[in-house]
């Protein structure tokens, strides 16, 4: 049996997720990888590593660079604090810092 995915938040981040935000975006390395993030597997979302939780499905998932996935998902559900797309990847970009490859995914949540 397969565990929740455990997936720690900062304020803002865990607060997004009553804002709009329903994907997660990560850098695809260690555990945000193609065997650790698929569809279907339940998620733990932490503020912090003890704060408030919330648990749900991962339901859709896209690999690839910053832009692809930017292209694929609307911008407002990764960053529902940005005033449009390319603000939205500007504060992501400076997130994740210079990588070639990363992993947004959808959170469905349970009720």
């Amino acid at each position: 049996m397969i565990k929740n995915l455990f997936v720690p938040l900062t304020k803002d981040s865990f607060l997004d997720f009553s804002r709009g935000k329903s994907f997660e975006l990560r850098r695809a390395e260690r555990q945000w990888n193609e065997k650790q993030i698929f569809t279907y597997r339940t998620v733990t979302l932490s503020y912090g590593y003890s704060g408030r939780r919330a648990t749900g499905v991962i339901n859709k998932v896209v690999f690839g660079s910053l832009s692809k996935i930017f292209r694929v998902v609307p911008w407002q559900k990764i960053e529902p604090r940005a005033k449009n797309k390319k603000e939205a990847i500007k504060m992501n970009r400076k997130l994740l810092g210079r990588t070639s490859r990363c992993v947004a995914f959808e959170i469905i949540f349970c009720a």
